[in-house]
């Protein structure tokens, strides 16, 4: 039975807190650290308006502008994606439950099972959506610097960093990254690729002569990952970088004890030009490019 508006905004707007999570794996409730990032709620469709009989023209014309089924069931899926984000961000995976997720949506639990079954399935879900930032990222990166790797990796870093701070489902993925609660392999296979686009960018570096090494790219790119992702999961237990502090100071010391060539000019060439015009905006300093 659909909810009204109103029905729904009495809902969204007596949510508050985590509720257990056990509905899954029956894990103890606890409140996650992740309490920055917050989405929209979002509200059901209207219900059919069969009270009022209507001409012919009137129905065809209303039929013409109603969103096909196909793009409706993608939108709900997006949109219960998102909210599961924002549950699992406030609370944490174990305490993040069905339930609350379901309430963001303005829907029951039962009608959440049709799209998402369990909760591993929507960590699935945000698996495939770092997977997908990953792949874009790359793609941003090597498209600002074809003929430099090494700034190219730095302005993978920012996009990937920007879309982890503009888009919850990254966002969330990014912070379970430390989270031994999660079960769904997908999460590691999207982590994995992000590892071994990294090293790919190291060891084309090195293969460029931006910088001379003795250190395996495998290890250099599992550094950057480690501190990048690390930088994500205690970012809101620290302040932002403050006046004087460079940006991407964590990468600064990677590459630097790496072996890289002129780390601070590339990185602040690559920054003060938004990835040579490829972002619209840097991410915030309270991200994981800190």
């Amino acid at each position: 039975m659909r909810r009204r508006h109103g029905d729904v905004d009495a809902r969204v707007g007596a949510l508050g807190g985590c509720g257990a999570g056990g509905e899954e794996e029956g894990d103890d409730a606890q409140r996650g650290q992740f309490s920055g990032l917050r989405t929209h709620a979002m509200r059901v469709a209207e219900s059919a308006q069969n009270a009022r009989p209507r001409s012919r023209a009137r129905r065809i014309g209303a039929m013409s502008e109603q969103p096909t089924p196909q793009r409706t069931a993608q939108e709900t899926r997006a949109a219960l994606l998102e909210a599961a984000a924002a549950e699992i961000l406030e609370c944490g995976y174990a305490a993040a439950s069905l339930s609350a997720i379901a309430a963001r949506h303005g829907l029951t639990k039962g009608a959440l099972a049709h799209q998402f079954p369990t909760k591993s399935a929507f960590v699935s879900a945000l698996g495939d959506a770092l997977r997908e930032a990953v792949r874009a990222s790359v793609a941003a990166g090597r498209k600002a610097y074809p003929d430099s790797p090494s700034h190219a990796l730095i302005a993978f870093v920012l996009h990937l960093g920007s879309r982890a701070t503009s888009d919850p489902a990254v966002a969330a993925a990014t912070a379970l990254f430390s989270d031994r609660a999660v079960p769904d392999p997908r999460l590691a296979g999207a982590v994995g690729e992000l590892l071994e686009e990294t090293e790919r960018f190291v060891a084309e570096a090195y293969a460029a002569g931006e910088g001379d090494s003795s250190l395996p790219p495998a290890d250099v790119a599992e550094h950057i990952v480690v501190t990048n992702l690390g930088t994500a999961s205690f970012r809101l237990h620290q302040h932002p970088t403050g006046p004087g502090r460079p940006r991407l100071r964590f990468l600064r010391i990677t590459l630097a004890g790496a072996g890289f060539h002129d780390v601070d000019s590339v990185i602040d060439e690559v920054v003060s030009s938004r990835a040579n015009g490829t972002l619209d905006a840097l991410p915030p300093s309270r991200s994981m490019t800190r």
